[in-house]
């Protein structure tokens, strides 16, 4: 697997270094002999401390602190969820699990008009474009209307008492230990859910028609981002060589992401100058961003070779053993 393109990240290497080390926490203190529903509860209500205690920045508004770090931890609270959902009964844990989404939503909304305006930017330095100037301008104002909407809905978690709901539907709604999954070992579920999560990761990968075809690489940065959790999650029962293959996994959700942010970029700008008639006007910057995309893909683009694939597969496959 190349190494993704350090100059389109919008996070180093070294950031990615650090991300992955944050990322396991409970996860370390696991053994093979963990039974799944103690794990479940262990993990769900760290990655729940994790994004609640961005709560507080989020209120106040802080774009990075808050909006950003409280979206990382709502995705990854999700797949946690996602990961242990048959360890629990499914009403309450199916209540708990779409308020996550919902939050994730809301978050999002503010994050990717942040993440649009500083792209746009990158490429409209001395923001002379006047359709890309009333782009931005169309991005901010909707921006502020999606984080007033966000502080409403913050704020009616913490009144609807959503904290203490969370907390205790995290440890009464498991099923008991003689149940087949929640009675099960971490050393025989671990193995089949990130199995489960690779082979669709595979399946994608082999199905990606090329450098034109972004909504198959979306596909696989999807399922990659599934596989990447469950691994993050296992990964305190493993040894080095499951670390190596996770850093793998990351370095491809990273690229992949690199090369998203570029195709939503394009689709926005592209939206917006049509409907203004200002195609002809935005023209170097969309070439300036196909140019960079290409770039980036081109470092990407022998892990889709029909050698890489397998090879990618056995890199994780084997430390599962």
């Amino acid at each position: 697997m190349p190494s993704p393109p350090p100059t389109a990240a919008k996070r180093s290497s070294s950031t990615l270094g650090a991300d992955l080390a944050a990322s396991s926490g409970a996860a370390d203190n696991f053994r093979r002999k963990t039974l799944v529903r103690r794990a479940a509860r262990r993990f769900i209500v760290e990655r729940f401390d994790s994004m609640w205690d961005c709560l507080p920045a989020a209120l106040a508004g802080d774009p990075e602190a808050g909006i950003h770090q409280m979206r990382v931890e709502a995705k990854r609270l999700r797949e946690a969820m996602r990961l242990f959902r048959r360890a629990y009964h499914a009403t309450d844990f199916a209540m708990l699990l779409a308020e996550v989404d919902r939050l994730n939503d809301h978050l999002g909304l503010v994050r990717d008009a942040d993440v649009l305006a500083e792209e746009i930017g990158r490429f409209d330095k001395k923001a002379a474009n006047e359709v890309l100037t009333d782009l931005r301008a169309s991005l901010g104002a909707h921006r502020a209307d999606d984080q007033t909407a966000l502080i409403t809905y913050l704020d009616e978690l913490v009144t609807s008492g959503f904290e203490q709901t969370f907390r205790r539907l995290s440890r009464l709604g498991r099923f008991g230990a003689d149940h087949r999954i929640a009675g099960q070992r971490l050393g025989k579920f671990a193995p089949m859910e990130v199995g489960r999560r690779l082979s669709r990761v595979l399946k994608r990968m082999r199905q990606v028609k090329g450098e034109g075809d972004a909504p198959g690489l979306h596909r696989v940065r999807i399922a990659n981002k599934h596989l990447r959790y469950a691994m993050e999650t296992f990964s305190g029962i493993y040894d080095r060589r499951f670390a190596t293959a996770l850093a793998r996994v990351a370095e491809l959700h990273k690229a992949l992401g690199d090369i998203h942010d570029l195709d939503v970029l394009t689709e926005r700008i592209t939206t917006y100058a049509e409907g203004r008639d200002g195609l002809t006007a935005v023209a170097p910057q969309l070439e300036a961003i196909a140019q960079r995309r290409s770039r980036l893909f081109g470092r990407l683009e022998t892990a889709f070779t029909a050698t890489s694939i397998a090879a990618f597969g056995r890199a994780v496959m084997d430390t599962l053993e």
